[in-house]
């Protein structure tokens, strides 16, 4: 029996192979893309969004001072103007610069 090849069905052999290749490939590179988005951008995007309603600790409303007040369960701070107590945020991600917690302690 004696096989005999087209160079037609090769080349359509060959565009199937590639549309599969290129498919997975696509798909590789969007999930990754999701990846990168989701551990990467969205986290910073939300820091930098708690950051500027912390304001630096000073309420845009009359210019009190912003101090902590309770801590949600699931480690949430809130914080509330001691000035007019009409403003108020919640942090997940921010935590201001006098409140960072360390391990250890340089002397």
């Amino acid at each position: 029996m004696k096989l005999s090849f087209s160079i037609g069905g090769i080349f359509i052999g060959l565009i199937i192979y590639l549309l599969i290749f290129v498919k997975f490939v696509w798909g590789l590179i969007a999930v990754l893309g999701l990846v990168v988005l989701g551990f990467f951008v969205i986290p910073i995007i939300i820091y930098l969004e708690e950051a500027k309603k912390y304001n630096n600790g000073v309420c845009p409303l009359c210019g009190g001072d912003i101090e902590h007040f309770d801590t949600d369960s699931q480690g949430g701070r809130g914080y509330c103007c001691k000035k007019c107590g009409k403003y108020y945020i919640w942090a997940s991600w921010f935590r201001p610069p006098e409140k960072r917690t360390y391990i250890w302690k340089l002397k």
